[in-house]
Order: structure tokens, then sequence, then C-alpha cells
């Protein structure tokens, strides 16, 4: 149904009906010599000109789109449109092609006199509200079925494709079922030593670890010591998502066998001697200690213990993968060895008891060096020969019965232990 026109819709209408295009033949000619002229954009004159002109333009081009995008003018436009007919007359003109670029000569434009217009019938009723309704939602499909497309169309606007986004149910999907990696701080380990594994990308679900002994575990880590050599492999398995990690294949080497024996025995009779003995042979390294600041290395290793007490005897093991084993044991003395030294003779020269020496440095089990001491810690004799025993002399004087002296004896076993032993000795006639 059309829309019946207001007076202000006919006056647009009578003066478009009305409009003439003025003819002008020489307006290319002057347009041309004008463009020959030298005129710099680098005027300020002109360059302002020029931006004035763009301005003007960008306005007029932006208040059409503008009146297209209007509910309003889109209601009129359409019918505007269908009642202008636009001229089929060609414009004559005379075209020469030389080396790709027209020129053209002889400017001749045929302008038609008028422009028609043809009023269609409007009819007298008016529209109901449910009609306008409809006619606004059929325009649009109307407009672009009926209207011409011009060479001045409104070209064709960019679509611009925004990013696709997952949403919170898709990302915390996502990192759900993500494929579980693990790392373990090392593939090379020892009988019952701890063995740390863990998750690198710390998953959102619950994990199921298998260790390769048979035996299974949870959680984002896991600790393990294998107590049985051989070669295992770990990994770790997603719960809900079922995504199974990568495996690490860890070696277990077996670690030495750390015990020893105790066995006691005199040595030339007078000195006693424990002797100390691994039970693994032929292994990297052996390490023993004893609580009395003691140490030595080797299969075998022997000791002299000097107080009356307990003393703890450890052994330390260690094989060609640097794997360690370890036992300890507690051994005791139950008499005091002081090198078997008396603490009183008598130097007079009857025969009796006239030298002074350590028995047990008699028998040449240890290297020594004795040295005897009177009352104001002057040194009076020195020997580190068992035959040289000393008789008493001071300065080659006598002493007197009473007189005392202070010895002291660093010696050295077969093992190389350095131990220090020393008394006092008392003059007695």
């Amino acid at each position: 149904m059309a829309n019946k026109l207001n007076p202000f819709e006919e006056q647009i209408k009578k003066a478009v009906h009305d409009f003439e295009v003025p003819y002008d033949a020489h307006a290319w000619t002057r347009l041309e010599k004008g463009l020959d002229k030298s005129i710099g954009m680098s005027n300020p004159f002109y360059r302002n000109w020029f931006v004035g002109a763009a301005i003007v333009v960008i306005a007029v081009v932006g208040g059409y789109y503008f009146s297209i995008d209007n509910p309003e003018a889109a209601v009129i436009q359409p019918e505007i449109a269908s009642q202008v007919e636009i001229p089929t007359e060609s414009f004559p003109q005379e075209v020469e092609k030389s080396e790709g670029d027209l020129k053209v000569e002889n400017d001749v434009v045929s302008t038609p006199e008028s422009i028609k217009t043809s009023t269609p019938e409007v009819a007298n009723s008016k529209s109901t509200s449910d009609e306008k309704k409809q006619l606004s939602a059929d325009l649009p499909n109307e407009q672009a079925n009926s209207s011409p497309k011009l060479d001045n169309e409104k070209p064709s606007m960019e679509v611009i494709v925004p990013p696709v986004t997952l949403n919170k149910t898709e990302v915390v999907k996502q990192d759900l079922f993500e494929k579980p990696f693990i790392k373990s701080n090392s593939t090379v380990i020892c009988v019952g030593v701890e063995l740390d594994v863990t998750l690198v990308n710390n998953l959102k679900e619950k994990v199921v670890w298998s260790l390769g002994n048979g035996e299974n575990s949870t959680g984002q880590n896991v600790t393990v010591a294998y107590l049985e050599p051989g070669k295992y492999e770990i990994s770790a398995t997603g719960i809900e998502s079922g995504l199974k990690s990568n495996n690490i294949e860890i070696t277990v080497n077996q670690k030495p066998e750390a015990t020893f024996s105790i066995a006691e025995k005199l040595e030339n009779g007078s000195i006693p001697v424990v002797y100390f003995k691994a039970a693994s042979i032929g292994e990297k390294n052996y390490q023993w200690t004893i609580n009395d600041g003691t140490s030595s290395s080797g299969e075998n290793f022997s000791h002299t213990f000097t107080k009356e007490r307990d003393y703890e005897v450890v052994l330390r093991v260690s094989n060609k993968y640097g794997c360690i084993g370890s036992s300890h044991q507690q051994y005791t003395q139950e008499t005091e060895f002081n090198l078997l030294a008396p603490n009183t003779f008598s130097p007079n020269g009857d025969g009796i008891n006239d030298n002074w020496y350590p028995k047990a440095l008699e028998s040449g089990y240890f290297k020594f060096t004795l040295t005897i001491y009177d009352r104001n810690n002057q040194a009076v004799f020195t020997s580190s020969d068992p035959q040289n025993m000393w008789n008493g002399r001071v300065n080659g004087n006598q002493p007197n019965s009473g007189d005392f002296f202070i010895w002291k004896a660093n010696v050295i076993d077969p093992n190389g232990i350095q131990q220090q032993y020393g008394g006092t000795i008392l003059v007695i006639y």
C-alpha cells in the first residue's frame, strides 16, 4: 500500500522534477588548463583549500550513509528511487588509447533535457499499525530487488570476524585432559635410596602411578625406594581422561655388603690387638671409624684399644656404581692397656729392676718415640730403639729415692694408626 505524500515531500518531488543540469562545453578545457599549471601543494593556501574540500566531501558522504542507515529515511528512499527514471541515452565520447593511457579528445557530452518522473497513485486509506510494521520489515528486501545498482553505490563493508574464544567449561575440560608429563631427579639409583618423581604440568585431575615393581600410587608426586636391583619403568595415567604419560626407565644397582667380623689376638705375647675384617671383598672403597678418633681404610683393619670402655666401630663400603653400604658394631675393652709400662723402678745397680722401659715397645711391634721428663718438665731421656733402655741417670747422676718422672710415647701401629701413651715413674730404693 503506497504512502500519501505530505506537502514537504511534494515540494521535494517537484524540485527534483524541475531540476536541469546546466551544460558548459568549455568546462573540461578549463579544468585541463588548471591542472597544467604548476601549483605546488607546498603553497599553504592551496594546501588549506585541499584539506577543507576533503573535509566537506567526507561530511557529505557521511551524511548520506547516515541517512541510509536511519530507519525513518529508509521508509522514504525506496519510494523516491522508484519514481526516478535514469536516462539510458549514452554520452558520446571519443577516446584515443596510447601506450596504455587513456586520453579524452573533443569533449562532447550530451545532456538530457529533463529528468522525467512519474507519480504513482497514492491510496486514500491510511495504513494500520500492523501494516506499517510489516512494511518496515519488508523494505530492505524490496529495496535490494527493485533499486537499480548505480556507479556511486555504497561500497561493501569488510566483515571482521572476532577471534574464537573458549568458554570457561571448554577451558577447564581442555586443561583436565592434558597429557601428563613426568620427570625424576635421577634415572640411576641404588637399592634402598629414595627416588622423587613429579608431574611437570600439574594436572587438574587425579593420576595413578605405575612404579614398575607391581605397586601403584596416587597423587601429583611420588617417592619410591626399590629393595631389589634391576630396571623399572615409571608412568602416570589420568584417572578421568585415561591419558598416559611418558615412561621413565630407572636403573637400580645393588649396594655392597658392609658387615664385618671381630677377632682378638695377643701380638708378641703381650700386645692385645683386635682385628676387623669386611664381609665383602673387592669393592671400590672401605672406610673404618672408631669413636676414639681412630680411622682407617682397607678391607681389613686392626687396632689396640688403650682404655677400659665400650667402643663403636663403623664400616662404610662403596662399589663401582657409587652405591654405599654401612654397618656398625660395638666392641668392649675389658682392661686398660698402657704399653705395659711399669710405674716404679730402683736404679741402684743391684741387677734387679735397674732399667725402665714399656714392655710393649720391646717387641718391635710399634714404631715409637719415647721421651722422659723431670719434675721441671725438662727432657732427661729420649729413645726410638727397643734395646736402648733408661737406667735412671740424669746427666750421669743417680736419682734419689722418691724422685718421680713423666714419660710420653708416640707410637704407630702396623696399620699406620698413631696413638699417644704416657704416665709417671717413681724411683724407689
